[in-house]
């Protein structure tokens, strides 16, 4: 969960590294129905939003 609009169009989440053990198999935004571009690496989970965002408050993000 942002808890704020990210201001980019690009999230990185530190904490989702290849190297934490988690593969990450999708990522998808609450009330977007569109796919999201994103790639797991060394440096964490980069995510690519789409636009335009649905709220300038919170931006949820489903991480399987």
């Amino acid at each position: 969960m942002l808890l704020d609009n990210p201001g980019t169009r690009e999230v990185l989440i530190p904490a989702l590294t290849t190297a934490a053990g988690q593969k990450i198999t999708a990522v998808s935004r609450l009330g977007y129905a569109g796919k999201l571009e994103w790639l797991q690496g060394a440096t964490g989970l980069r995510v690519t939003m789409s636009k335009p965002q649905p709220t300038d408050h919170v931006v949820v993000l489903k991480v399987l």
